[in-house]
């Protein structure tokens, strides 16, 4: 089932039950994406594609360059790769007849990839938290409210300024919706004000939220984290744009959304109607301050615009985390297209690197590996310099089996400034050769002690997170490769 999960959370999140797409493929993958299509009633690919045409038992594979030649609709694409190995050969063929941007151009692997990361993570969240809460909170929704001294306020400062959407406004290292139509867009500005949070919003939304975290950590079973957060302001036009449909966001299942009613919510003053596991439609009312959550890609809503008065909510798109926020900036904001980050941990592009042999490091890499016990003077200034500039959201940890303990940095030594190096939640990426003399278990037992938590010893999953660091090859079969995450 891993590849018709993989499409359907393709076909949810790109929206392909309205837009056109293909899929390139002839193989066992394709037909099996073909009769779970038809088992399912999803809409159908304009066509089955390949360099060269094809006539399977039930249905056919057209050539892409007599597609293409005579009724290839360009605008707006999708394609989907149909096959699980040689995806970069695959697409290379499909850019070489195409004139279409690679982004168009999706594949099954890293859909399950980018699942297996959050599952990871979102497990490993729930583990860390010493109570009890909900297992699974995935298919349910959960209103309540928060103080109404808290809406009044967020009401009476609501900020003035407001950005329209454009696709190429975007937050980098975001999932974002490419593929929204240019009518799409046009509806969304006619209709939808994004509100620009000023200093002061942002520090009263902060205590809004605070107020209300311990209730939705129940709910969720574990700590979490805002991904983006959205003041939106729905007028009073006809014009209906597409989340007044019925739908499902589409996005990582491991994904919620928290909606704020700052107005009230009821289907005169505009409101959010839900289907339950019955099919029901479930309407949320409730006065200033009501708030809803909810798994937005397994629970079908839609969006009610008020009749008499403009609809205004705060909507948080959150994900579970492995401790609580200390400040505002648990607050984040991004641009009205971006939804949360590709990957559990989004980073800086500055990193430490602690490494016992020469290397050549990239631009804002930190080179540790000539320190040893006599340098704590120089240790000391680099991190007063990082912590003051630009503080390490990730630092990477090669260990080897030429290290000198007598000239280098121990590893607890390294552990310590690491911890140091890294903002909270910062990341530490370890590749450490497998030896008789040191093993991982005492590895990540040290770790622990220095303020470090395991995240994954995937090697699929840390090469995707960090392509950019030189030396996670996948030929080095005598090396474990770990993901830790620091806590305190």
């Amino acid at each position: 089932m891993e590849i018709e999960q993989s499409f359907s959370e393709l076909y949810d999140f790109h929206n392909l039950e309205k837009q056109p797409y293909y899929i390139f493929g002839s193989g066992a993958c394709a037909d099996k994406l073909n009769e779970y299509i038809k088992n399912t009633n999803k809409s159908m690919p304009i066509f089955f594609i390949d360099i060269t045409k094809k006539q399977k038992a039930n249905y056919t594979i057209e050539s892409i360059a007599e597609v293409k030649s005579t009724q290839m609709q360009l605008d707006n694409i999708k394609i989907i790769i149909a096959s699980l190995s040689f995806i970069t050969e695959i697409k290379e063929k499909i850019l070489s007849h195409l004139n279409i941007n690679e982004n168009t151009i999706l594949n099954l692997i890293d859909s399950q990839l980018n699942n297996k990361i959050w599952d990871d993570y979102s497990l490993l969240c729930k583990k860390y938290v010493s109570f009890k809460g909900d297992n699974d909170f995935s298919e349910q929704f959960y209103t309540s409210s928060i103080d109404p001294n808290f809406a009044y306020s967020l009401l009476d400062n609501l900020p003035i300024k407001h950005v329209s959407v454009t696709k190429e406004d975007f937050t980098y290292g975001y999932v974002h919706n490419k593929s929204i139509s240019e009518a799409e867009l046009e509806r969304t500005n006619q209709s939808v004000k994004y509100l620009i949070p000023d200093v002061s919003f942002k520090q009263l939304l902060y205590k809004t939220v605070i107020s209300i975290y311990d209730e939705i950590k129940v709910k969720l079973g574990s700590h979490w984290q805002i991904e983006t957060s959205k003041v939106k302001v729905f007028n009073q036009s006809e014009t209906p744009v597409g989340s007044e449909s019925f739908h499902l966001d589409g996005y990582n299942k491991n994904i919620f959304k928290i909606l704020l009613y700052l107005t009230p919510a009821s289907l005169e003053t505009g409101t959010t109607e839900l289907l339950d596991s019955k099919n029901n439609v479930v309407t949320i009312n409730g006065p200033s301050g009501t708030y809803l959550l909810f798994n937005n890609s397994k629970v079908t809503h839609r969006g009610i615009r008020g009749k008499n008065k403009n609809r205004i909510i705060i909507e948080l798109t959150i994900s579970r985390a492995m401790k609580k926020p200390k400040d505002d900036k648990f607050i984040k904001l991004g641009s009205p297209l971006c939804h949360y980050s590709r990957y559990p941990w989004t980073r800086k592009a500055y990193a430490a690197r602690f490494d016992q042999s020469p290397a050549k490091f990239k631009q804002g890499w930190i080179n540790l590996s000539f320190l040893n016990s006599e340098d704590c003077f120089e240790v000391n200034e680099y991190l007063s310099f990082i912590k003051e500039n630009n503080p390490c959201k990730v630092a990477v940890f090669f260990l080897n089996n030429v290290i000198n303990f007598d000239k280098s940095l121990s590893i607890e030594q390294s552990f310590s400034i690491a911890n140091k190096l890294l903002v909270n939640d910062g990341e530490l990426v370890i590749k450490q050769t497998k030896s008789k003399s040191f093993s991982l278990e005492k590895l990540i037992h040290l770790a622990r002690d220095n303020g470090f938590e395991l995240q994954s010893q995937d090697y699929e999953i840390i090469k995707s997170i960090y392509p950019d660091i030189a030396g996670i090859d996948s030929g080095d079969k005598g090396f474990h490769y770990l993901v830790m995450k620091k806590y305190i």
